[in-house]
């Protein structure tokens, strides 16, 4: 059995069937206590296991809450993109002839795609432009109103998708680490397994570990 080719599932499902034939099995159990090896020893394996799927239902909770933040950011900056761009154009025709407000409110040149660029372009605009002055283009103020509400909004969305990614990391880095160890323990178990069993290497077949036939 080669430790370093499993992958999580093939591994915990190893050290479950090698520790419980460890800890069940009789003359196995008596093979490893002959050898130092009593039965909290070999629990190990089983505490170490489930480390990982302890961290894997962490990574897959944090995955699920990075989707679920990133769907909320991107929902609330599409809905700003969708009422901007059409209060822009309000505006642009409005202040058409105002060369201070056409400064004021950005209305010339590209519009900004980084986020903190982006962000500050609209906050100023929203935050300059009168909310009853787009009246007469069908721009009421409650929109403007709403777009306020939803840049705050965006900004602590933006906070909790960027830590929502910060703990998905940090879960798949423990779930990891947790692998390696329990890689690392089931390959010396495996090893001590094969010493104890030297008189008897059938004994290797109820954990799982094929020994090679003679004929």
């Amino acid at each position: 059995m080669k430790v370093s080719k499993l992958n999580q599932e093939e591994l915990l499902v190893q050290v479950d069937v090698a520790v419980q034939a460890a800890l069940t099995v009789s003359e196995l159990t008596n093979a490893f206590q002959s050898g130092g090896f009593d039965p909290d020893k070999i629990k190990v394996g089983l505490t170490l296991a489930k480390e990982v799927t302890d961290w894997q239902d962490r990574q897959t909770a944090t995955a699920n809450n990075v989707r679920v933040t990133q769907r909320a950011y991107r929902t609330a900056k599409e809905m700003i993109n969708s009422l901007y761009f059409r209060h822009l154009e309000a505006a642009r025709f409005m202040y058409r002839d105002d060369e201070p407000m056409k400064y004021t409110l950005q209305l010339p040149g590209p519009r900004q795609t980084r986020f903190a660029a982006w962000f500050e372009q609209v906050r100023s605009f929203y935050t300059n432009v009168d909310p009853k002055a787009l009246g007469p283009f069908g721009v009421q103020a409650k929109e403007i109103n709403e777009v306020k509400k939803l840049l705050d909004q965006l900004s602590e969305l933006q906070v909790l998708r960027n830590d929502a990614r910060r703990q998905a990391q940090q879960s798949t880095r423990g779930k990891q680490l947790a692998i390696n160890d329990l890689r690392t323990w089931f390959r010396r178990f495996i090893d001590a397994a094969k010493f104890v069993c030297h008189d008897d290497p059938q004994l290797l077949e109820s954990m799982g570990i094929v020994i090679p036939s003679n004929s």
